[in-house]
């Protein structure tokens, strides 16, 4: 595993804030991001930068007016787990500006561009110009290495998602469709691709997951079973879906405002079913049965599933799903390089578990009680986190020789490059 020192990349600035997030990592050089704290809270993307391995040069790799104010251009970089799939498998690192002219001032244009890592060269893949008085515009995300979906919320109604704009966009021939259906608009959920682009992947839900446990297992929430019936969408419903993309393009192209999907899985409104994450071949997933329900179930199966969840796989390839185990609800799930493995802790040990034949990898004793799990990367390291009153930090440990790598104030990883700031 390699160790790049984050303060480094932050060329050793304390004053303002600068916080870094890796996207792109090569052999020779590392791509990264540079957020600047405005506020206690608050933070805007500065630039996006490159870091030369071999010399320790860093040079700026976007360009235009933007860089001259970031802050008021609102550049943008979409970097959760999927968008950073996206981006491993690609010459290019896309992002967004705003821009508004003086003589449209009630218009703004969002203009997507990607920076070519191969012929070190920025292109505007496309402009789109909206009304900022009826619509804003909070990013974008990635589906695929050619895709990308951009959504303009409306102004007038948080809850009439169906007003909202939603945009797909084939990154390399520019191509933008507009999209209709309005599960895909309501939805919060996870959205990908296969590799090839020819799988449009959806869960389709409708609220975070802890707020959703809550309405559906306390007396303090009435349902109005009417008001549900009357709206476009259960927000109550679990599914995972996929659409055939040719088609789906063609039924926005036709304004189809209910395009027909394939169900891979449904809970409706029994339990929580949530994406875990996914690789460049799988979905994972889990499903937690509520026990009110699993307690009135008639059949033993059921009643097996008390305070534990099962976690299943979705071949991003032939839609296919497969069930992967079944853990305690307080358990964690690691899937890195498709190796699927379970987390379990208690007050005094870590303990790491091989899926595939049930046997104990790894055992960690903990510090003390303050010290947790936090991630298990590369099948090979463990990280815990410590907390106290004043600061927390991280541990890194070698489940191979069970030896402590280092501590350190701040830690990230893409790739097989770990990130760190502030040894301790």
């Amino acid at each position: 595993m390699e160790k790049i020192d984050l303060s480094v990349l932050k060329n050793y600035q304390q004053l303002p804030k600068v916080n870094i997030k890796a996207v792109k990592v090569l052999s020779d050089r590392i791509y990264f991001l540079k957020y600047i704290s405005d506020g206690k809270y608050r933070q805007y993307l500065e630039g996006i930068y490159c870091y030369y391995k071999a010399d320790e040069k860093i040079i700026r790799v976007d360009n235009g007016f933007h860089t001259r104010d970031p802050k008021s251009f609102y550049l943008f970089v979409p970097v959760s787990d999927e968008d950073l799939l996206s981006y491993s498998n690609m010459n290019y690192i896309v992002f967004s500006t705003i821009v508004q002219y003086l003589d449209e001032k009630e218009m703004a244009h969002i203009i997507l561009y990607a920076i070519d890592i191969e012929k070190n060269r920025q292109l505007e893949v496309f402009s789109i110009k909206y009304n900022v008085n009826e619509f804003m515009y909070s990013g974008f995300r990635m589906l695929s290495d050619s895709y990308a979906l951009i959504e303009l919320g409306n102004k007038h109604s948080e809850e009439e998602k169906e007003l909202d704009k939603l945009y797909l966009i084939n990154i390399y021939d520019s191509q933008i469709d507009e999209i209709h259906d309005y599960y895909t608009k309501y939805t919060s959920g996870f959205m990908c691709m296969d590799k090839k682009s020819e799988n449009f992947y959806v869960e389709e839900v409708y609220m975070d997951e802890d707020h959703e446990y809550n309405v559906m297992n306390s007396d303090m929430y009435e349902i109005n079973t009417q008001e549900i019936e009357r709206s476009h969408v259960n927000p109550f419903k679990n599914n995972i879906k996929v659409y055939n993309l040719k088609d789906f393009i063609e039924k926005s192209r036709q304004k189809d405002k209910s395009i027909e999907p394939t169900f891979i899985d449904s809970l409706g409104d029994k339990g929580i079913m949530r994406v875990i994450g996914s690789t460049r071949d799988y979905i994972y997933y889990k499903k937690e049965l509520y026990d009110k329900y699993l307690k009135q179930s008639e059949y033993f199966e059921d009643r097996l599933l008390i305070g534990k969840k099962e976690i299943f796989a979705i071949d991003k390839n032939t839609a296919e799903m497969a069930k992967i185990a079944r853990m305690d609800i307080e358990d964690s799930f690691c899937y890195e390089k498709d190796e699927p493995v379970k987390i379990s802790q208690d007050k005094s040990s870590i303990r790491i578990f091989d899926l595939h034949d049930k046997t104990q990898i790894y055992e960690y004793k903990k510090i003390n009680t303050n010290e947790n799990y936090y991630k298990y990367i590369l099948n090979h390291y463990l990280i815990t986190k410590l907390e106290n009153s004043n600061r927390s930090f991280f541990r890194i440990i070698d489940v191979k020789t069970g030896k402590l790598e280092f501590g350190c104030r701040e830690v990230q990883y893409l790739d097989n490059v770990l990130f760190y700031d502030e040894i301790i």
